[in-house]
């Protein structure tokens, strides 16, 4: 169709509706996901993205071990079951829906119970070595942490895995490199 400007030089353009209009839910996100992005359930997995899958994997596993964790804790889970199951549909769709490189970030920044688990695992630690104090003094939390003395292995995955991930994205980010 043709088109008068402001200034009244013609100009053509296309009128007609996008290809999302069309659909019974108008959802114009998911057109462009699927358009310009190439996301959608399950297309993202291609062996050209492996090294982004692995990436993902710390925070995928990290994940995971959270949602199992409070999951088998029944005395908690009451409480923190509008966390836990962000986190699984959270995790869910990231694993299946939008591209694996930002799983990192996506969970990362809305999710309070990855910290949660972290902060348990350390002091399942702490609770282990001073088993007489009914609260551990920060100190003793410090100490385990500073020398990873008698550490559980997932508390030093997560604590290793936490404290990599505020230092490369310092680093990376502050030299204008891609991080998550």
């Amino acid at each position: 169709k043709l088109l008068r400007s402001v200034s009244g030089a013609p100009q053509l353009r296309d009128l007609s509706n996008p290809s999302w209009c069309n659909s019974t839910i108008p959802f114009p996100y998911s057109h462009v996901q699927d358009r310009y992005w190439n996301a959608g359930f399950l297309k993202y997995y291609e062996l050209k993205q492996i090294p982004n899958f692995l990436l993902a994997a710390p925070m995928i596993i990290t994940s995971t071990a959270t949602l199992w964790f409070y999951c088998k804790d029944r005395s908690r889970l009451f409480y923190l079951t509008p966390y836990v199951c962000h986190l699984g549909f959270m995790l869910a769709f990231g694993v299946t829906s939008i591209h694996i490189q930002v799983i990192t970030r996506f969970i990362a920044s809305s999710s309070p119970l990855i910290y949660c688990f972290g902060a348990d695992c350390i002091l399942k630690t702490v609770y282990k070595e001073q088993e007489k104090e009914l609260y551990p003094s920060l100190w003793s939390v410090n100490k385990a942490v500073l020398t990873r003395h008698n550490m559980f292995t997932s508390s030093l995955f997560i604590l290793i895995f936490f404290e990599s991930y505020s230092l490369l994205g310092i680093l990376l980010h502050t030299n204008f490199l891609p991080w998550t």
